[in-house]
């Protein structure tokens, strides 16, 4: 992959030292970056964005972005935001995926103070102690609800299953009481039509 005219944001690519120097934990160039300004600015202007990227291990902070587009895990330092010619700008390496420029917004608005209380793109995606605790005690909260529900329904089948039960007993009963009371009009009709029967 060589170099391109233009650079688009989100895109990685070497940035040549330059005869620039550097001092402390200042990060040297002749190392990888990633294209964090606007492309508007990337298409006119002589100068660009960049966080530079690292593989070596470095502290978790708040800042640091790890990303894998470039086929190594490395560490991108949202906290060391550099303006370079585009004179420096040397191979084109491949481009961040959506996701990942996705967590290095996040960080360049915390380094920048930008945030306003955002979370940080791993307290997006880790649920805290506190959400943890809640959602095991919701989830137990659900399985009782769901065992008295059962319970219910089980006292209602009972309950349903009792009155059809007692109904049907009443129904019968009430059959085999209107059955006596037929046979005891018969009996007592019988007599009666023979009084009125002529020799």
């Amino acid at each position: 992959m060589g170099i391109r005219d233009s650079n688009k944001r989100g895109e990685m690519i070497y940035i040549s030292r330059g005869g620039a120097s550097y001092n402390g934990s200042e990060q040297h160039a002749d190392r990888p970056a990633v294209v964090v300004s606007n492309n508007k600015n990337n298409e006119n202007s002589n100068v660009v964005e960049v966080v530079y990227m690292t593989t070596q291990p470095k502290t978790d902070l708040p800042t640091h972005v790890t990303i894998r587009s470039t086929g190594r895990i490395s560490t991108v330092l949202c906290e060391q935001v550099y303006s370079v010619s585009t004179e420096r700008i040397g191979t084109y390496i491949g481009e961040a995926t959506d996701k990942e420029m996705e967590n290095i917004d996040i960080a360049l608005m915390i380094s920048l103070q930008l945030d306003n209380g955002i979370k940080t793109a791993k307290e997006y995606y880790r649920p805290s102690r506190s959400s943890r605790r809640k959602s095991t005690v919701s989830r137990e909260k659900l399985r009782q609800c769901s065992r008295s529900m059962r319970r219910q329904s089980q006292r209602l089948n009972r309950m349903q299953q009792y009155t059809l039960r007692k109904t049907r007993k009443l129904q019968i009963w009430h059959h085999q009481r209107t059955q006596s009371d037929c046979r005891l009009k018969e009996t007592h009709t019988r007599p009666c039509m023979n009084s009125y029967s002529t020799d």
